[in-house]
């Protein structure tokens, strides 16, 4: 089955993990290795079930909308990088018909 690789960095890995799990959308974890640093923590494959761009797309929403330092960028199949920060759910929906990967950065740790 075809899927979307979801890149995660710094603290963004358990909130999109919660709201990939709310939503329903399927995924597969993926373990990597190397000897070199890598940039990214974590690689999730999303799964390309049929309208799972519409639950990805309610995920990339709620992510972005919780915390102003929450980023979400898409590449598309023709190698176009779209932050979708101002997009609405359907433009979200119509971008990850056609996309290869996303990334999901929080930028500022929640303070406790």
């Amino acid at each position: 089955m075809e899927s979307i690789q979801l890149h995660l960095f710094k603290d963004s890995f358990s909130p999109f993990l919660t709201l990939l799990n709310e939503k329903e959308v399927q995924y597969k974890m993926r373990a990597v290795r190397s000897a070199e640093p890598m940039a990214c923590a974590e690689i999730i494959e999303i799964l390309k079930t049929d309208g799972f761009w519409q639950g990805l797309a309610a995920v990339i929403v709620a992510f972005i909308k919780y915390r102003n330092s929450r980023k979400v960028i898409i590449t598309t199949n023709d190698n176009k990088i779209i932050h979708a920060e101002n997009l609405t759910k359907e433009e979200l929906e119509n971008i990850l018909k056609e996309s290869k990967s996303v990334t999901a950065i929080e930028s500022k740790k929640k303070s406790t």
